[in-house]
């Protein structure tokens, strides 16, 4: 069973959650194939993202969107309840503020760029990488895939 949670700590955007929820099991029925995820969304300020940045990733600046893997998490606490396990679980975090500064910049709508950073964190938990340059074409290739397959709109770059 599959299971979504938004968070929206940046009140002055609206999210609207059934189109993240719709968006985000769109990524997961195509790229897992119905395997058992849960995932949860963080829309927050700039302040926010920055402090997670810092902390996990030792850089002091904000950014678009961090995302963890937490499946080895979920799994441990759902086997000290005799649960079964999940196939993968993740947090994605997003700062609107730099999602808004992202669309201006790029002349799309910032529906269109969240939807990017959620897909963009979305493929980071489940072992995506842009780190190299062969990484970053296996991900880039497969972005391409996901927002056809989805029919996502938008100008991004990848």
């Amino acid at each position: 069973m599959n299971r979504i949670i938004i968070v929206n700590n940046e009140s002055k955007t609206t999210i609207k959650e059934q189109d993240v929820k719709n968006l985000i099991e769109g990524f997961g029925n195509y790229q897992l194939k119905q395997k058992d995820f849960w995932f949860t969304l963080h829309f927050v300020k700039a302040k926010n993202i920055q402090k997670i940045n810092k902390e996990y990733r030792n850089k002091n600046q904000v950014t678009d969107v961090i995302s963890f893997n937490t499946t080895d998490i979920e799994n441990e606490i759902l086997a000290k309840h005799n649960q079964k396990k999940i196939s993968v679980s993740g947090e994605i975090f997003i700062c609107v503020k730099k999602a808004k500064e992202n669309s201006l910049k790029i002349g799309q709508s910032l529906q269109e760029e969240l939807n990017f950073l959620m897909m963009h964190g979305f493929l980071h938990i489940i072992g995506y990488n842009h780190l190299e340059s062969k990484e970053e074409k296996i991900m880039i290739k497969t972005q391409r895939k996901l927002r056809k397959k989805m029919k996502m709109q938008g100008k991004w770059v990848s």
